[in-house]
């Protein structure tokens, strides 16, 4: 006997007719001495017991009976569970996720309403129908039985699986449900699929699911139970946990409201060689920080404008912070203009003396232009200083071009700014 699948029209099972019992080839005489009929057309199968094909049965004469191995399948496992009377059930249980107010705390508890294992079944019976008397509707599971004192339906799963709402049905009958996978077992060698549909019912398996059980009610009251005990043993713990949470939202929107208080809406640059200092002003207070590298008579020009307006010195952000009530703007003010003379002043003293002749003076207005730079960006950039501390600084042109000299060589140095 060849080990293959079936096709669609060979047979692995057939209805032995002095018995009514679904059997298999290796149960039945060859051809029409096995004595069988399709279980759905009911006419007559041969046993078919060849050496080249696999084992099968199939009809004797030409017929469009839709009897499939599959059908087979689900009629026999009907059977095998009715005479055994019993089955392999699966763990069922119930969960639930429980959380605190707030979700400070959660849990998740458990209650098992089915252990796994095998069990015996009474009354078991295959395809009785199932009557609701208060709707006049009616189901009809393969098998029906009862377990532990309770009635159970078990569904085989072989072309369809059972829809919600024969199982919602089941329930509100107050039936246990139970399917049981076997639509794979058609592709298995037909040799190995009796007992390969034995161990499918009468063993572990994950083809087994619990569609509803008649534990779910009970299962549901522990649950409630146990998540009422729960609360009341995390009810200190809970109180204590949003407190924390409460000073936490708290502190945070104290540390939201300064922020968006100490939100600077204006600001003021001044540039320093390579540096930059910056000026800003928010609701609450002024800012006075210095970005890059400066000289250092500057760095301590800087300094001391910020000491002489009460400056707080932040370590943190390395800023000097000027803290007002409703006089931000009026303080901004004062240290852009505080700022801007003691820088320039800064950079008169730090000049050599210069003391133009007469000639000189009156020659310049006709002199072309000087150039310090070749590069035509430095050039630039020395212009526009120098422009700035001749006319912002009211200073002598050239006291303005020998302090910006003397600013950009220094910046420009191969050892960096002095």
């Amino acid at each position: 006997m060849s080990s293959a699948s079936l096709s669609k029209h060979r047979l692995p099972f057939a209805l032995h007719s002095p018995t009514g019992r679904m059997v298999s080839p290796v149960e039945a005489a060859n051809g029409l001495k096995c004595n069988c009929i399709c279980h759905v057309c009911r006419s007559r199968l041969m046993a078919k017991q060849g050496e080249e094909r696999t084992w099968h049965f199939a009809h004797h004469e030409a017929t469009n009976c839709p009897a499939t191995a599959e059908s087979t399948i689900h009629a026999m496992a009907k059977q095998l569970i009715v005479e055994r009377r019993g089955v392999y059930l699966p763990e069922k249980v119930l969960q639930r996720s429980i959380q605190g107010a707030r979700n400070v705390w959660s849990e998740t508890i458990l209650v098992k309403v089915q252990t796994e294992g095998f069990f015996g079944l009474e009354d078991c019976v295959a395809e009785m129908t199932v009557f609701d008397s208060n709707e006049a509707t009616y189901r009809r599971p393969d098998v029906l039985a009862t377990l532990v004192g309770l009635p159970i339906a078990i569904e085989i799963h072989n072309t369809h699986a059972v829809d919600f709402e024969k199982a919602e049905w089941l329930d509100q009958q107050g039936l246990s449900a139970l399917e049981i996978d076997v639509a794979d077992l058609s592709d298995a060698p037909s040799e190995l699929i009796l007992q390969r549909l034995t161990e499918r019912l009468f063993q572990a398996s994950d083809g087994a699911r619990w569609l509803t059980h008649a534990g779910d009610a009970q299962g549901n009251i522990t649950l409630d139970q146990l998540e009422s005990d729960l609360r009341l043993e995390k009810r200190t713990e809970e109180e204590d946990l949003l407190a924390q949470l409460a000073d936490l939202e708290a502190r945070q929107r104290k540390r939201d409201e300064f922020r968006e208080k100490a939100r600077e809406f204006d600001s003021c640059k001044i540039r320093l060689g390579s540096g930059t200092l910056r000026i800003g002003v928010s609701s609450i207070r002024c800012t006075l920080k210095v970005h890059g590298a400066i000289p250092d008579h500057w760095f301590k020009t800087i300094t001391a404008v910020a000491r002489q307006h009460g400056g707080i010195f932040n370590a943190r952000y390395r800023t000097w912070e000027f803290y007002r009530d409703g006089s931000t703007q009026r303080l901004f003010e004062s240290l852009c203009q505080a700022a801007q003379e003691s820088l320039f002043t800064t950079v008169r003293e730090t000049l050599p003396a210069i003391s133009p002749t007469p000639e000189f003076r009156e020659a310049r207005p006709a002199a072309p232009p000087r150039r310090y730079f070749d590069d035509p960006a430095l050039q630039e950039a020395f212009d526009e200083r120098a422009g700035i501390m001749e006319f912002d600084g009211q200073m002598d042109r050239e006291d303005a071009e020998r302090a910006t000299l003397i600013a950009m060589q220094a910046n420009l140095s191969p050892h960096g700014p002095v």
